[in-house]
């Protein structure tokens, strides 16, 4: 006789196989998007903290920047250029004075006497003398609205005037001997030496000011 218990189990076999390829192909895409998921999830951390370090990292530099700035008013400001404008003129007269005052190759009147000698070498000496006092008065007046740093890079051009003035006063017999002018040209070499350190200390300075927008 034919055994009707073997249909259910056919038919259950028959119905389980395809369930069973369905459910381990479930269970393996489940595994593989997994995967995948944590593989693009540490990739993406990943990305983040590079982005979170070059953000620190920007930042830094900002700060940094932030750090070298003055933040000062515009009237502020305007005031400590106007000193500088002022102080820069002064020394600038100066300069030019003191160049004057005995260069190496200097051409003299044909016959010219001593006594005629110094006598423009003292009218030179006049202008620088003047030019000196006019650059203190301004340095003086001007010292509350700039840094000590600066005041002391003028006060420095200033000292090398003053030696040149009390020098040539001084002169005595060795004046328009080669040694003589020999010293002119050092000294006027310290003073450029002085005036530029002057000038770049005072570009640094007006670089780092920043105005208070209103």
């Amino acid at each position: 006789m034919f055994d009707w218990t073997f249909i259910p189990g056919l038919l259950a076999g028959a119905i389980s196989g395809p369930v069973a390829v369905m459910g381990l192909s479930r269970w393996l895409g489940d595994v593989w998007l997994g995967r995948l998921m944590e593989k693009e999830k540490a990739r993406y951390n990943r990305e983040i903290e590079q982005l979170k370090a070059g953000f620190a990292q920007e930042l830094e530099r900002y700060k940094a920047q932030l750090d070298r700035y003055v933040f000062v008013t515009r009237a502020h400001f305007e005031t400590e250029l106007g000193a500088y404008k002022q102080l820069f003129e002064g020394l600038g007269q100066v300069r030019l004075a003191m160049a004057s005052i005995r260069p190496m190759f200097e051409q003299s009147p044909e016959g010219e006497s001593d006594t005629e000698k110094r006598k423009r070498l003292n009218e030179r000496l006049n202008k620088l003398v003047s030019a000196h006092d006019k650059t203190v008065e301004v340095t003086e007046n001007r010292c509350p609205f700039y840094p000590v740093d600066i005041y002391l890079k003028v006060e420095a051009c200033l000292q090398q005037a003053r030696g040149e003035i009390m020098e040539i006063r001084s002169g005595g017999n060795g004046t328009f001997s080669l040694e003589w002018y020999g010293r002119g040209t050092k000294r006027i070499g310290d003073f450029m030496n002085a005036y530029n350190a002057a000038t770049e200390t005072v570009r640094g300075r007006i670089a780092t000011l920043a105005v208070i927008p209103h």
